[in-house]
């Protein structure tokens, strides 16, 4: 099941590298929420869910924040705050690399147990729509030894939606 996961997550991304467009320079934040899949209990796999929200500074750099939540199916809660740079590489468009760091708290048996996390992610963004963006992505780093997720997020411009508010 997981080797076929991450062979559908790879052909995906592969299909629309060459297809994408860079970030646009006028939509400067983002959000995104999606599963993912990832090794990072003591008992192996977990599932759960990713939430992110950034600022791009320019078409290639972008900053922000994410947080996961992540269960094993046994007795073991992950949540995983942290930050997170990421590069836009200009060989392929809408491929990027991320390096990410912040802490991960573990809940298990009433008891919680604080963690240093820190890793690396690379993955392809998709823009579709005017808004709409997909992140197929796979990341390592610790105390997780692998992850592989998709997260769908909305573009915008803040100063222009705030303009449009103010002159309705």
């Amino acid at each position: 099941m997981l080797k076929k996961t991450i062979f559908f997550v790879f052909m995906f991304c592969m299909a629309g590298a060459f297809l994408t467009k860079t970030v646009s320079a006028d939509d400067k934040f983002f959000v995104g929420l999606g599963p993912e899949f990832n090794e990072n209990t003591r008992h192996g796999v977990a599932f759960g869910g990713v939430f992110h929200a950034g600022m791009n500074f320019t078409q290639r750099i972008s900053f922000g924040v994410k947080v996961g939540c992540f269960y094993d199916f046994e007795s073991i809660i992950a949540v995983d705050p942290s930050v997170f740079f990421r590069y836009y590489i200009p060989i392929i468009e809408g491929l990027f690399v991320q390096a990410e760091a912040g802490s991960i708290i573990f809940f298990e048996d009433g008891e919680s147990y604080p963690a240093v996390l820190g890793g690396l992610a690379a993955g392809w963004h998709y823009n579709f729509g005017k808004k709409w963006y997909l992140e197929p992505f796979v990341r390592s780093g610790y105390p997780h030894l692998w992850g592989v997720g998709v997260v769908m997020g909305l573009r915008f411009n803040l100063k222009k939606e705030m303009k449009e508010i103010i002159e309705e």
